[in-house]
């Protein structure tokens, strides 16, 4: 599974953005992340994989490392 830094997330919108460890960024929804807290913090490691939606590279399955 690919791997990643989160580069930000807002916890009042769900959402933020993951840059790969070959430094493409990749947007992530609360949604697509597992465990029981589902949110994330600046600079978690996670793993994912990785779907194109609408032309957009996005993260799902995302677990903290």
């Amino acid at each position: 599974m690919p791997t990643g830094t989160v580069e930000s997330y807002l916890i009042t919108e769900g959402t933020g953005r993951i840059r790969d460890d070959d430094g493409d960024v990749l947007f992530v929804h609360h949604d697509d992340i597992e465990g029981n807290h589902m949110t994330l913090q600046h600079g978690d490691r996670v793993e994912y994989r990785i779907a194109v939606v609408d032309g957009q590279h996005k993260a799902i399955d995302v677990r903290r490392l």
